[in-house]
């Protein structure tokens, strides 16, 4: 049975997993002003027991976004662990690459029905596998999932985040503006 406040932890990062995308993204943004690259998209949080909410989200972001630009995705999956997805498409809206960013050691497939939610709306597309940093504590994947989408769309990390020179990168000049939740 699981703990109440591993409940109200998951619950928190659920809802704040966007937040916190948005805050690393604009202490960064503040840290390193003179830097410019596209423009980078947080989406809500999207929950793996809701059928269908990756697709809808997907559909939604490609209504409301064109040409060349990140999408970072946090992705709560199987009520156990954050995973994250990066797009970043061409100018003419066609994808440069889709990313499956997973922290947790043992965990490095895309599951099926995440990558047959993402061909609905991209049928010429598939997901992934990144290699990233990882640990093996699935409760505690947030943090590094962040980091790792950050790291993973070339946004420079301000220097208390720990990864190597060569990991650390940069990030855009964008206007961020919270999305509602995908439903």
């Amino acid at each position: 049975m699981a703990h109440p406040e591993n409940i109200n932890n998951v619950q928190y990062q659920y809802n704040g997993m966007q937040a916190i995308l948005f805050n690393k993204l604009k202490e960064s943004r503040q840290q390193f002003p003179d830097y410019d690259s596209k423009p980078i998209h947080v989406l809500a949080a999207v929950h793996d027991n809701v059928d269908g909410q990756l697709e809808l989200c997907l559909q939604q972001e490609s209504k409301e976004h064109t040409g060349e630009r990140i999408v970072l995705i946090p992705y709560h999956l199987e009520n156990s662990h954050w995973i994250g997805i990066l797009m970043e498409f061409h100018s003419n809206g066609q994808i440069k690459r889709a990313e499956y960013i997973g922290s947790v050691n043992g965990l490095d497939d895309v599951p099926d029905g995440l990558q047959k939610q993402f061909t609905k709306v991209y049928p010429n597309g598939s997901l992934q596998v990144k290699s990233v940093q990882k640990q093996n504590d699935s409760n505690n994947s947030t943090a590094l999932t962040v980091d790792n989408l950050l790291i993973a769309a070339n946004v420079r990390l301000p220097t208390n985040i720990n990864c190597s020179t060569e990991e650390t990168s940069t990030l855009s000049s964008a206007t961020y503006t919270p999305k509602e939740e995908c439903r």
